[in-house]
């Protein structure tokens, strides 16, 4: 095991110094708030390694930690739910321009593994932004995964005979901003 994370981290190296301009690392800090009844905010942060085809085009892939306070399969509808999500993504970034302060369009589209509960969640994340020196890069977006929200009825209604809630199945939307560090 040793090796192998030697010989990855001796790859990882050698492919930045050999290819500065072609190959790039980033780390990029999220924050965001829920937008509907399926949740409230989520942090994180991700690492991404990625290929620049040319100075307007270049895909990445990353990986992540975030956690989400989330009312989404709460089971109650009063109550949220902390968790931790490790998202596998890749993305697909367009510069609109060639200079030093390009503003570009961010889709991220992936899977993340739910720590709290059995199914985890398909994330699509499409995100515009402006990059300073190529190095700092500020986004806002959206992301959106699938969200389940259990409803009570009201007093006198189905709940006296017996029922607690339905199971409303949706999408979970999150403003996102991000701030992105150009390795």
């Amino acid at each position: 095991m040793k090796k192998l994370l030697f010989v990855f981290i001796s790859l990882f190296c050698a492919l930045n110094v050999t290819n500065a301009q072609k190959v790039e690392t980033s780390i990029d800090l999220f924050g965001g708030a829920g937008v509907n009844e399926y949740n409230n905010y989520a942090v994180g942060v991700e690492l991404f390694y990625g290929y620049n085809f040319n100075s307007y085009f270049s895909l990445s892939l990353g990986v992540g930690c975030r956690y989400i306070n989330d009312v989404s399969s709460a089971g109650i509808s009063a109550s949220s739910l902390l968790y931790l999500l490790i998202p596998a993504h890749a993305r697909a970034k367009i510069n609109f321009s060639n200079g030093n302060n390009p503003f570009f369009c961010l889709l991220d589209a992936g899977y993340a593994y739910n720590f709290n509960k059995q199914k985890s969640l398909v994330l699509l994340e499409p995100a515009l932004g402006i990059d300073f020196n190529k190095k700092v890069g500020f986004a806002i977006g959206v992301v959106l995964y699938p969200g389940e929200y259990t409803k009570t009825y009201s007093s006198g209604s189905a709940s006296s005979y017996g029922f607690g809630g339905n199971t409303v199945e949706g999408c979970a939307c999150i403003v996102c901003f991000k701030v992105r560090f150009v390795l």
